[in-house]
């Protein structure tokens, strides 16, 4: 992954605590790359997990049912080992990983594939995986997927810390003496994502390095100038609004919007002073494409399964709903919608008596 290496696990154990990530709430945005991740390589189990001194915690998780396990066993260690994709095609090849407490027990791995999540400064903080109970191989496409979804895990993260680091330095950008603008100005050109300030006649003061690539304009461009000017485009949309919202109510304000000129989406924070308005963003265009992507696979299969005239039925194991193809409705005998959520238990016996119908089997085990 051609990463810079930072071993140093003091430093690498501070880092991760700085991102404010261990032992939070779950998050839609990482729930939706884990089952992503699992869709695209064909496995029922996945996880973004991070790891500190004893722990694999998970912030997100797909077909497992712990929150964390001990830090000394999986096969999470053989990414922090190399730094790099580990595949292993089948656990129980392998005489060293087959007496690994997971493959002996619970979960019971035998395929698992591994991308190190790496920050932008070479400091490994987790994973993110996919496991399964069988062995399976995954083609070069859905490895380079498996990295891709490891870089949006990794540009969440700079995200959450970015917005934490802005929304405490935001009022002091303006009010501070010429000394601690220097030291405050070093910390915003060194974020990742863009931010600048505004006056009370919406005119550019202030503008760190990433807004000249995001917004295709140079700082003389930007500096001294009306926003709504050198951005007419923006006059009348959810930008100009909230912009305006912020500094008539003194609030905060929080978005996600398109951008039709840049052909891009823009995650946006606002804090008002007495000031002005000082605004970070971060091009989150591939994190809505991701999105959109995992919405259409669903929809895709859900018709698939709708359509279908062979006996498939498809169980969501957070939600606990099973959804029927017609087929199966008909086999069941519930052609109403009112039954299409059953006790797995039901299902299965079902399924294990038609099965036995159709291959004229004495004995059928699932």
């Amino acid at each position: 992954m051609n990463a810079k290496s930072n071993n140093d696990e003091a430093v690498r154990l501070e880092v991760l605590r700085q991102y404010q990530i261990l032992d939070t709430e779950p998050e839609e945005v990482y729930d939706n790359l884990a089952q992503l991740a699992a869709f695209i390589c064909g496995t029922p189990i996945a996880l973004v997990n991070f790891i500190d001194e004893n722990r694999q915690w998970f912030k997100a998780k797909l077909g497992l049912d712990v929150p964390e396990m001990p830090r000394n066993v999986g096969l999470s260690y053989l990414c922090q080992e190399k730094r790099d994709v580990v595949i292993v095609p089948d656990a129980l090849a392998d005489a060293k990983l087959a007496t690994n407490p997971v493959v002996t027990d619970y979960p019971y791995v035998r395929f698992y594939a591994g991308v190190p999540l790496i920050t932008p400064k070479g400091y490994m903080l987790g994973t993110l995986c996919v496991i399964d109970k069988v062995p399976r191989q995954l083609s070069q496409q859905q490895v380079d997927a498996l990295v891709a979804l490891s870089r949006l895990v990794i540009n969440q993260l700079e995200l959450r810390r970015n917005v934490s680091e802005v929304s405490r330095i935001s009022e002091e950008f303006i009010t501070h003496e010429q000394a601690a603008k220097t030291q405050i100005t070093n910390i915003l050109e060194s974020i990742t994502d863009a931010f600048f300030a505004l006056d009370q006649d919406w005119r550019f003061t202030y503008i760190n390095s990433q807004p000249e690539r995001l917004l295709q304009k140079s700082k003389n461009d930007l500096l001294g100038k009306n926003i709504w000017e050198v951005f007419p485009a923006l006059v009348e949309t959810k930008f100009y609004h909230e912009y305006n919202r912020a500094i008539a109510q003194q609030v905060s304000v929080e978005f996600e919007e398109f951008y039709p000129p840049l052909k891009g989406w823009f995650s946006v924070h606002a804090y008002p002073s007495r000031d002005g308005l000082s605004v970070y963003f971060q091009d989150i265009t591939e994190k809505q494409q991701t999105a959109v992507a995992l919405r259409q696979s669903e929809e895709r299969w859900q018709l698939a399964l709708q359509g279908n005239n062979d006996g498939i039925w498809d169980w969501n194991v957070k939600t606990n709903e099973v959804l029927f193809s017609t087929r199966w409705k008909e086999m069941l005998g519930y052609e109403d919608q009112e039954r299409e959520s059953l006790e797995i238990e039901e299902i299965l016996q079902t399924t294990v008596k038609e099965v036995q119908k159709l291959l004229e089997a004495d004995r059928v085990v699932m």
